[in-house]
């Protein structure tokens, strides 16, 4: 009688309990639980952009898996503690990635690393919004209503890696004249830690006291 022999795919308990962003999604939100994740935040720590997860988090929510928090335009989410499969779900995907770490040859680093943005920045300033304001009204406009002039505003934004409108964009539209298209807002990496970068006990930031240092900038920020 012949032998068959029949090859043994290599298959974990996730890849046949979860499609692959949902693994993505818990893996990295079981390993901090007490961590509020904001969506664009989560999208960007797993490479993806936030449409692509925006299914998949209602349904952990529903679910009991993950619990969500609102705060004014923001959605938070994180692990749901209280859910009586958290600690066996946690447990599966400790060791999933543990026998993962084992398996496999180390991860290559990336040949283009992400632009680095200070910690400290992104939580005085909400860069999605931030993003959408500089591209709806003149940036003289909009810097008053932050407290800045349009050359500090527009530092703000490079640091936050925002694009900036061409010079004379609003009188160009005004005048009919084609103007640039929006272009997307590029991913970032945010500094990983507040102590990589040790900051000084002052009522203002670097940012603010730059653009008033110096008042004089090139006019790409300008509306």
């Amino acid at each position: 009688m012949r032998k068959h022999s029949v090859a043994k795919s290599k298959v974990t308990v996730l890849d046949a309990l979860f499609p692959a962003v949902r693994q993505h999604i818990l893996g990295t939100i079981l390993a901090e639980p007490a961590r509020w994740w904001y969506l664009s935040e989560l999208a960007h720590h797993l490479g993806t952009t936030p449409s692509s997860l925006q299914r998949e988090l209602p349904l952990l929510v529903n679910a009991g898996i993950l619990e969500e928090r609102r705060d004014g335009t923001r959605t938070y989410f994180r692990a749901q503690q209280a859910s009586p499969t958290y600690r066996n779900l946690r447990g599966i995907f400790a060791k999933t990635q543990e026998d993962r770490k084992k398996s496999q040859s180390p991860v290559p680093k990336r040949l283009s690393p992400l632009p680095l943005v200070s910690r400290e920045l992104i939580s005085r300033y909400n860069r999605e919004e931030l993003y959408k304001e500089v591209w709806s009204q003149p940036i003289q406009r909009l810097a008053a209503a932050y407290g800045l002039s349009d050359v500090g505003l527009g530092k703000v934004c490079r640091k936050l890696w925002i694009p900036l409108l061409g010079r004379g964009h609003w009188t160009k539209k005004k005048a009919g004249k084609p103007v640039g298209t929006c272009p997307p807002l590029p991913f970032i990496e945010v500094e990983s830690s507040m102590e990589t970068r040790p900051l000084r006990k002052s009522t203002h930031t670097d940012v603010e006291r730059q653009a008033v240092a110096h008042p004089r900038e090139p006019g790409a920020a300008r509306g």
